[in-house]
């Protein structure tokens, strides 16, 4: 059961031919939709899990409880969901890691839209050729 203290989670709908390719634990940078990325940065977290089947338009709309939304998600086709834990911070008034420094002075609310970019680590070429 959740409780009021434990940190928000961010879901993030990937098309399913690159699900594969999202490892648990890459860093994720969230643009908020209401917090100027301009002045605040961006929400910073981690994948803490990545869904093994694409969901459909309808499993979007009863986990979101909006069908326009999910069919947003859905329209290149069903994506796989990955769920984001949030870093949090004692340093922040939002209580959340920024990329910019404080953050803003509010915590974003349940359900707020937010894109994100997931990190991939790091590969040169010559690590592809050798085992």
């Amino acid at each position: 059961m959740a409780g009021a203290d434990d940190p928000l989670l961010a879901m993030l709908y990937v098309p399913a031919d690159s699900a594969a390719t999202v490892p648990v634990g890459a860093s994720v940078d969230l643009t908020v939709q209401s917090v100027p990325t301009q002045r605040y940065g961006t929400l910073r977290g981690h994948v803490k899990a990545v869904g093994r089947a694409a969901q459909t338009r309808q499993k979007i709309t009863g986990f979101l409880g909006d069908r326009e939304l999910a069919g947003r998600f859905t329209q290149d086709g069903p994506p796989v969901a990955v769920l984001v834990r949030l870093d949090t911070s004692s340093g922040t008034k939002s209580g959340y890691a920024w990329s910019a420094a404080g953050g803003p002075p509010f915590t974003p609310d349940s359900m707020t839209l937010a894109t994100g970019a997931v990190h991939l680590a790091e590969q040169r070429p010559i690590d592809w050729l050798l085992p």
